[in-house]
């Protein structure tokens, strides 16, 4: 008797094997939402905080790159990205495992169907605010251009054009949250609290 194929794995799925092996459940799940435009630090800070704790870490870049090699940053690619994310945010909240997203995060729009995601998996719902000076971030683009910041139609970006672009996006944050300036030397310090708060849950 003929098998049926296996089925092929769904966008979530591949967000979730990207990130294996995954870390080890806790008794209470945070979800830890980092809000920043590019050349902010946030990645930085997901990656120090997973050293110190047991989190599991969703790159948005790291997502696009795995669903949408050729990406165009087109709406429906970014719609793509977003849905597979917030898949992925609510299997590893069910499973009780602690998620960081390391995304831009930068409108209510963005951030509020992560917040209900939080609230129907009971988690405890962290945002950070990631800051640096102008001329920090400048240079961080700067370095990063080569890697291929574009505009939405795949078009090379200044670092100048995309900070303005971003700050252009940026809303407040309407919910309680934390800010740290990922160029401080008290940086070390505020990774270490946050990784002992979400340890204690």
């Amino acid at each position: 008797m003929n098998q049926p194929p296996p089925a092929a794995p769904s966008d979530a799925d591949l967000v979730l094997e990207a990130i294996e092996p995954l870390p080890r459940p806790r008794a209470w799940a945070s979800l830890v939402v980092l809000v920043g435009p590019p050349g902010a630090g946030k990645s930085t800070l997901a990656r120090r905080l997973a050293e110190r704790t047991p989190v599991a870490v969703i790159s948005a870049d790291e997502v696009r790159q795995r669903l949408a090699p050729a990406a165009d940053f087109s709406f429906g690619e970014s719609q793509r990205v977003q849905r597979a994310i917030r898949l992925a945010i609510g299997e590893l909240l069910h499973r009780s495992i602690s998620v960081v997203l390391d995304a831009p995060n930068l409108t209510e729009w963005e951030r509020q169907p992560l917040y209900s995601i939080a609230e129907l998996h009971h988690a405890r719902l962290v945002l950070v605010d990631v800051t640096a000076p102008t001329d920090v971030v400048m240079g961080r683009l700067a370095v990063g251009a080569g890697a291929g910041a574009t505009s939405g139609g795949g078009e090379p970006q200044s670092p100048r054009d995309v900070h303005l672009g971003h700050a252009m996006r940026r809303e407040p944050i309407t919910r309680e949250h934390m800010q740290v300036d990922t160029s401080s030397p008290a940086l070390d310090q505020f990774i270490t609290a946050l990784a002992m708060d979400l340890d204690e849950g």
